[in-house]
């Protein structure tokens, strides 16, 4: 029964910070969505200040939710480093997330 207990809280901790990253990600790309409407001016040029560049946000922040919720769901009732292997994954995946809406930034 213990090593049982032991898996569920290694998902949990696992689970935790894999959302807290996945939160910090959402907001970041939200950012770059919101970019769009907030220092851009009437005849800026970059990506981020363009129709193109604010679906990309939005398919950034949609990707992120569902990195998430695979991971998730992925997880449940797996072996340890299973688990461990599925956040890694996820936590990378997030990374690119994050690059991907540093680069859209960088366009505003």
């Amino acid at each position: 029964m213990a090593r049982r207990d032991s898996n569920g809280l290694t998902r949990l901790g696992l689970l935790l910070v894999l959302w807290l990253a996945g939160l910090a990600t959402g907001y970041y790309a939200l950012l770059a969505a919101a970019s769009r409407y907030t220092t851009c001016t009437a005849h800026s040029t970059g990506l981020a200040c363009r129709t193109s560049g604010f679906s990309l946000a939005i398919a950034l922040v949609v990707g992120v939710v569902a990195v998430v919720t695979a991971a998730t769901v992925v997880s449940y009732q797996r072996q340890t480093r299973w688990n461990v292997l599925i956040a890694l994954a996820a936590l990378i995946a997030l990374g690119v997330c994050v690059f991907a809406a540093h680069g859209l930034l960088d366009t505003a």
